[in-house]
């Protein structure tokens, strides 16, 4: 039982110095050939703790997300869980993209509806995910999403990577074979004539608190910030403007000269919990 005692302690070591990264499963010990039966039992108990820990960990790592991994850091190297640490300033992408018509396709769902909002869930974070950033919160219908620069990587090139990921949720989303399904329900399709899955999308640069936020009753590792509240006023005004991705200047201003260039002025307003009036720009997805 020496070896996966060892392995117990070398995963959390690594939880305590990086928890976002992947950890192996270990298979249970076989209890088939060769020792004693007494050395064979302990031997599969310590693989099941083993076990055990690798799922705590894993849900730990899905629960907490990329904003959590200093919290996680923390609390573990402290041993205690502080509701009350101080944020930290950063710099990043907010994206919030919501599902159109999500009450009434609900009200025809009902219970099902959490296998749709998980289907669309499932392209959101891949596609995020994939693009350097990481999902934040899921909110029912809605997503927040946040890009930050990695390594080496350019502003440009991050607001480049979010701009692409809602372009591919878009496009994925309209060939799902299992959100269609869903969705040309008779039930459906009496309530809502033509419905398909649909998302709007907000995108907006600024700084925000990352930090805890909650009590020792529940936490979630978010952002507090005018900026991520611009980025959900964006998405609302999607169906203002008839548009599924709308941004502001600050995220716009990022971008390479080649994506800006296949972007499209929709209009210059204030929003509000902004100071001064900034242009709105939209990328026209072509359909597949």
């Amino acid at each position: 039982a020496v070896q996966p005692l060892q392995r117990m302690i070398l995963t959390v070591d690594q939880i305590m110095e990086n928890p976002l990264k992947p950890l192996k499963m270990v298979r249970s010990a076989s209890t088939g050939a060769g020792g004693k039966k007494g050395r064979r039992t302990s031997t599969h108990e310590s693989s099941q703790v083993e076990q055990a820990l690798y799922k705590f960990a894993s849900l730990l790592q899905v629960g907490y997300g990329e904003a959590g991994a200093k919290i996680i850091n923390h609390h573990m190297k402290n041993g205690c869980l502080d509701a009350c640490l101080p944020g930290r300033i950063t710099h990043a992408i907010f994206g919030f993209c919501d599902i159109r018509d999500f009450t009434p396709v609900t009200e025809v769902l009902q219970g099902d509806v959490v296998q749709l909002v998980n289907s669309v869930a499932k392209h959101v974070h891949q596609a995020v995910v994939d693009n350097y950033g990481a999902p934040n919160k899921n909110i029912g219908d809605a997503f927040l999403l946040v890009w930050k620069p990695k390594g080496d990587m350019l502003l440009s090139e991050v607001a480049d990577a979010a701009l692409r990921s809602t372009i591919r949720i878009t496009q994925e989303l309209g060939d799902s074979q299992a959100l269609q399904r869903m969705t040309q329900l008779e039930e459906v399709q009496l309530r809502l004539p033509g419905y398909a899955v649909k998302l709007g999308f907000g995108l907006h640069y600024g700084w925000a608190i990352e930090g805890a936020i909650g009590s020792t009753h529940k936490i979630d590792a978010s952002y507090l910030s005018p900026h991520v509240n611009i980025a959900s006023r964006l998405e609302s005004s999607t169906k203002h403007f008839g548009v599924s991705i709308l941004v502001s200047h600050d995220f716009y201003a990022l971008l390479s000269e080649l994506v800006q260039g296949s972007m499209r002025v929709v209009d210059k307003v204030t929003l509000k919990g902004s100071a001064k009036p900034m242009c709105l720009y939209t990328y026209d997805v072509p359909s597949r």
